[in-house]
């Protein structure tokens, strides 16, 4: 199954993962039920390849519930642009689960925010995620390494990505 918002959240510019400054940013923030249920499971949706209302449900359960899951979304003008998941796996290090940007903010560098953001608020020194040939450009200009792990589904081949360094190596 394809992760489309790991995959989409790779449409940033030719010049790489770049910072935004544009007024009326805020730092990324944790999500929270009730106040983000609704964009929040939107977003999520778009992390998702063939999304349905029972997996959205259970993985934004998975959010709220479980003591290693994190996800942190990325405003501008209290709207919710993005969000990233992630599994915390050890100390200093995570796995992300989902990463999302709405389509019109793609580009923008929210992506990379989300990526400095989450490793400086967990102090995270390893970061690995999975995803399609979409994803790794965005992945591979936020300073991750790249492997091949084949085709693991039906024509589609993913690649593991990791980065390793400082908390604030993304930025």
């Amino acid at each position: 199954m394809r992760r489309r918002g790991q995959d989409e959240a790779g449409g940033m510019a030719s010049d790489g993962c770049r910072s935004n400054s544009e007024p009326g940013r805020v730092l990324p923030r944790e999500l929270q039920v009730p106040q983000d249920d609704a964009v929040g499971r939107a977003l999520l949706a778009l992390s998702i390849g063939a999304p349905t209302t029972a997996t959205v449900a259970r993985l934004w359960n998975c959010y709220q519930t479980e003591p290693t899951w994190r996800i942190v979304g990325y405003e501008a003008s209290g709207r919710l642009l993005g969000a990233l998941g992630l599994k915390l796996i050890a100390p200093a290090a995570a796995t992300i689960r989902h990463l999302a940007v709405v389509p019109e903010e793609r580009g923008r560098g929210s992506g990379r925010q989300l990526l400095a953001a989450v490793a400086r608020r967990y102090a995270l020194r390893t970061l690995t995620a999975e995803t399609d040939r979409d994803a790794v450009g965005f992945y591979r200009r936020c300073g991750f390494t790249i492997t091949s792990l084949g085709e693991q589904y039906p024509g589609v081949e993913r690649f593991r990505c990791r980065r390793r360094g400082s908390a604030t190596a993304a930025e």
